[in-house]
């Protein structure tokens, strides 16, 4: 891992990829993010409205969700199955897919934030996670992917024991 500092210096420099030198500073410490969101944000400015990408913190997988126009950020630890399952089987019935699962996830920590968006109106909030969802990176979808597979999977498990239940 490279020390905060040499990572700010490469990044300016634009020695290593965007994506390496965000993740060395994210996997840092979450709390001394806030330092670096000005530098962060200069250099993903690229015609990107936001940057969405998985990152270790403290030993947990967690989404982080950069918004460069507001200089903002928004983070969320990935959701068990166990604990997304009873949202999502409220919200979608059996009918759900790996967008739907993140789309919960990302307009709760949106309305939470208040400011990581100008405007919190559900409009707005589903425009700006539609953007994020399509500007995250692969592993994220795969996550989420997964996430969508092993609640389906949990749902299928307790439909079988209700169904030997009743036999």
């Amino acid at each position: 891992m490279i020390a905060t500092s040499e990572a700010v210096l490469i990044a300016l420099y634009g020695y290593i990829r965007t994506d390496q030198c965000i993740r060395s500073i994210l996997t840092i410490n979450e709390f001394r993010i806030s330092a670096y969101l000005p530098l962060i944000s200069y250099i993903i400015q690229a015609k990107m409205t936001y940057k969405c990408m998985l990152a270790d913190i403290l030993e947990e997988k967690c989404i982080v969700v950069l918004n460069p126009e507001r200089n903002t950020y928004i983070t969320w630890k990935l959701p068990s199955p166990q604990t997304s399952k009873p949202l999502i089987l409220k919200k979608f019935k059996p009918n759900f897919n790996s967008y739907m699962i993140f789309q919960l996830d990302c307009t709760s920590e949106i309305i939470k934030s208040k400011i990581f968006i100008e405007n919190t109106s559900e409009t707005e909030t589903c425009k700006a996670t539609a953007a994020i969802w399509n500007n995250a990176e692969e592993s994220v979808k795969t996550e989420y992917h997964n996430l969508n597979l092993n609640i389906k999977k949990l749902v299928c498990e307790e439909a079988e024991c209700r169904d030997d239940e009743q036999k």
